[in-house]
């Protein structure tokens, strides 16, 4: 994996601060946290150069410590998003997470992630290949260990140059010509991989935020 630079990651916040006077951000890179050194040295200049921001960030929970997040909280870090994806050991290791990536390693993580004065924020999906319901039903329980302040369940997709492409189309559901639109993640499943009949699967959809809620805002809040 090959890394932008400390320097030209703070060229561009720089000119973001100075020139466009923007103060909130979003680091959209699943691997911010990846390079513990790197991370911390982005937030030591951001604090040494003044540059305010309010920000969020995706987190690999592999490299989070009390170090990382001081220093996240310090620079201006206000949300962290972790991908936990499932609650269940079979189906981490079906979607190739990392293989320190088991249930017991989220809680241990996310537990250093509340200390802080940060939104924490979880992902997950449900509907993965052959997965079952009690398998989703891992993942709803893990979702309430957890306790984030915010939680998004999305539903299993597959699009092209990906593994569950390839697996939806040995089983004929999916083509090169179909309508895209269709393939979306949340309130609708546009392929369903899953053992859990679709209409369950919107349900457990539904239910998974019901059970696990999300204390930053309300499910009803989400509608006209």
């Amino acid at each position: 994996m090959r890394f932008r630079s400390v320097e030209n990651v703070l060229a561009e916040l720089d000119d973001l601060y100075h020139r466009y006077e923007i103060r909130n951000l979003v680091f959209y890179d699943d691997s911010f946290t990846t390079n513990k050194a790197r991370v911390i040295g982005i937030c030591k200049e951001m604090i040494r150069r003044g540059l305010r921001f309010r920000y969020q960030v995706q987190l690999r929970l592999d490299q989070v410590d009390d170090e990382v997040m001081q220093w996240l909280v310090e620079s201006g870090c206000d949300q962290a998003g972790p991908g936990i994806e499932s609650g269940n050991a079979e189906i981490l290791r079906s979607i190739n997470k990392s293989r320190w990536a088991t249930p017991e390693f989220f809680l241990e993580k996310c537990a250093i992630v509340k200390k802080y004065p940060v939104r924490l924020r979880c992902s997950y999906i449900m509907g993965w290949i052959d997965e079952t319901e009690e398998q989703v039903w891992d993942t709803i329980r893990l979702a309430k260990q957890i306790d984030a302040d915010e939680n998004a369940f999305s539903i299993a997709t597959p699009y092209p140059g990906t593994r569950m492409w390839e697996v939806a189309e040995q089983r004929g559901l999916v083509n090169d010509a179909m309508d895209f639109t269709q393939l979306l993640y949340y309130h609708r499943v546009g392929c369903n991989l899953s053992k859990i009949p679709t209409d369950r699967l919107l349900e457990l959809h539904e239910l998974a935020y019901r059970e696990v809620g999300n204390r930053t805002y309300r499910l009803s809040d989400s509608g006209s």
